[in-house]
């Protein structure tokens, strides 16, 4: 019963974005299952410790492990729920390391098996997911009627969760449609039903696609403010959730602003990042901050740039993060 409690506070923890509490309470329950040998459990502990990291950009490996024994142990018990709500989460680290194709099959076979057990929560979790998917290729369409279904789906079950996630999910959309007012709305409606509700993960994606968005309209001030609180909020939380876009955002604002020196700095920390933990940044954005830096060395010359770079080059994630939120010592 100790652990069942244990398990149940972490679920919640990590639903409200208190990923150390969620993790400590999980690693509790898990060691009182395995001592039970309760498989079933023992499971759920690990898909929920997966998901714990999944919100560090910096962390892979030892999500799979997770994942991967869960999916081991509920394919030998025949649990088809949890079989796909692994294969669900196991989809976002396939897209962290680059493999779209493997995490698009993972998603679609977990939304047949969510369908057929008629899971509408995670069929709208994974709709939402698939909306993403679609985004990131700029098949703006599809994303949308994923999005939508899923929105949809989501007044039925009156989850404001989940329909913030999706109001957050067609700002993106509208964003790269060019409806950068109708983005504006919706992503502003998602933050304020996030802040309402206590759901703070939530709020760094939509703080980052609200700097982007604001961007495009041209207040670059304003952007900035977004994505150093998007920095801050997952500083608070003890997560990198989406740091290495914004600080590609902030590289983009303030070469817009003509402040070169700060936007060498936020392009190599994008770049730093990357290098550091495998890609993460996403090709098409990494290749567009090399193409700012060399665009800034040719503005700046070869001795202010790499004047610039020398600065921060020491800098680890945590103070790359300090330098953004001005906590340099």
């Amino acid at each position: 019963n100790r652990a069942t409690n244990l398990y149940n506070t972490g679920l919640m923890s990590n639903y409200l974005g208190k990923i150390a509490e969620a993790d400590r309470n999980g690693k509790e329950a898990l060691s009182i299952f395995r001592n039970l040998n309760n498989k079933e459990r023992i499971a759920n502990c690990l898909i929920l410790l997966g998901a714990n990291l999944s919100y560090n950009q910096s962390v892979s490996d030892e999500i799979l492990e997770y994942y991967n024994e869960a999916l081991q142990i509920n394919s030998e018990l025949n649990l088809k729920n949890e079989i796909a709500l692994v294969m669900y989460n196991i989809s976002f680290v396939q897209s962290r390391k680059g493999d779209q194709e493997a995490a698009l099959k993972s998603k679609l076979e977990a939304l047949n098996i969510f369908k057929e057990l008629g899971n509408t929560h995670q069929i709208i979790l994974t709709l939402a997911s698939l909306g993403v998917s679609e985004f990131r290729k700029d098949n703006f369409e599809i994303a949308r009627t994923y999005s939508e279904e899923s929105l949809a789906l989501s007044h039925q079950l009156g989850d404001k969760n989940l329909i913030s996630i999706n109001l957050t999910n067609l700002g993106c959309i509208y964003s790269g449609l060019k409806n950068f007012e109708k983005a504006l709305n919706l992503l502003n409606e998602s933050i304020i039903i996030y802040k309402e509700c206590g759901y703070k993960i939530n709020i760094i994606p939509a703080l980052y696609y609200l700097g982007d968005v604001v961007t495009n309209l041209g207040d670059n001030e304003k952007a900035i403010k977004h994505y150093k609180e998007s920095i801050q909020t997952g500083s608070d939380l003890g997560i990198d959730f989406f740091l290495n876009l914004n600080f590609y955002g902030l590289g983009i604002s303030y070469f817009n602003i003509n402040d070169l020196e700060n936007s060498v700095k936020y392009f190599s920390f994008m770049e730093m990042f990357d290098e550091k933990y495998n890609g993460s940044t996403g090709k098409l954005k990494m290749e567009n901050a090399l193409t700012y830096l060399k665009k800034l060395r040719e503005i700046l010359g070869n001795s202010t740039f790499e004047k610039y770079k020398k600065e921060i080059l020491h800098l680890n994630k945590d103070d790359m993060i300090s330098f953004a939120l001005d906590r340099r010592s």
